[in-house]
């Protein structure tokens, strides 16, 4: 489970319960979009794997497909280099 986080989201009532339901249910992790700092992050978003960018999206995914026999080794999933990737404008590349 990803759980997205704007400066929006962590005014929702719902996130905390939703993130407290998967905690220990699924592999969770929390992808922050870009401008966010870990000062703004709640407590107990940060007991999760916190994603802060494309990179760390990746691995994250990585390391979730790692076990399938049908994904090739050393491809990316979030991150390209080619211009205007729609997730240019959400996500820090380097991070």
């Amino acid at each position: 489970m990803i759980c997205v986080v704007s400066r929006n989201t962590i005014k929702s009532y719902w996130v905390p319960f939703e993130v407290g339901y998967g905690y220990d249910r699924v592999v969770l992790g929390v992808l922050t979009l870009k401008g966010m700092e870990d000062s703004e992050l709640p407590e107990y978003m940060k007991t999760t794997s916190v994603l802060r960018g494309a990179k760390s999206l990746d691995q994250f995914l990585l390391e979730l497909l790692k076990e399938r026999k049908d994904y090739s080794a050393g491809r990316t999933l979030a991150r390209s280099t080619l211009p205007g990737h729609p997730l240019a404008r959400v996500l820090d590349w380097n991070k």
